[in-house]
């Protein structure tokens, strides 16, 4: 009885990986560069007022260090009246890509619990209607106004069509 199940479970354990691995024809699962994203995002959302955040407040402020992503860029604002900011995360694999985005959205959470009204009020839509957007390995938060939010996820998205 122990062989037929061990058996049973040799033939079987390959087709649910399988299944879990997905089409490999899938577009999101295509090998698509960092800087390809980066630049796409970029194009759309970064102005002059928004530079590349350093490494020590990717690991502070979001909680992610360079050991929890293969690749990444973090821009925000650099004057204090704009609260904007983009990033923009590849994983390693599809466990990690998961656990970005689940530290992305603790990220804008805490953004969303600390915001004080009374505290640049025409902001706060950008960080009430933040967001993280995902696609195979790439994950992305946006603090951006609408517009200019929808570009750049237009923008990510397109990278994997």
């Amino acid at each position: 009885m122990r062989k037929i199940t061990a058996l049973l479970t040799a033939l079987v354990l390959p087709l649910g990986l399988a299944a879990c691995a997905g089409d490999a024809d899938d577009p999101k699962l295509k090998d698509v560069k960092f800087e390809t994203v980066r630049d796409a995002v970029c194009d759309v959302a970064l102005t002059d007022d928004i530079t590349e955040r350093p490494e020590a407040y990717i690991s502070n402020t979001i909680r992610l260090t360079d050991g929890d992503y293969d690749s990444c860029y973090v821009a925000g604002a650099s004057v204090g009246t704009s609260i904007d900011e983009f990033g923009i995360f590849r994983a390693k694999d599809a466990a990690q890509a998961a656990e970005i985005e689940q530290k992305l959205n603790d990220y804008l959470d805490g953004r969303r619990d600390m915001w004080i009204d009374s505290y640049l009020p025409e902001e706060k839509p950008k960080v009430t209607d933040s967001e993280v957007v995902s696609e195979g390995l790439y994950v992305c938060y946006f603090i951006l106004g609408a517009d200019v939010k929808a570009d750049a996820i237009s923008a990510f998205e397109a990278c994997f069509k």
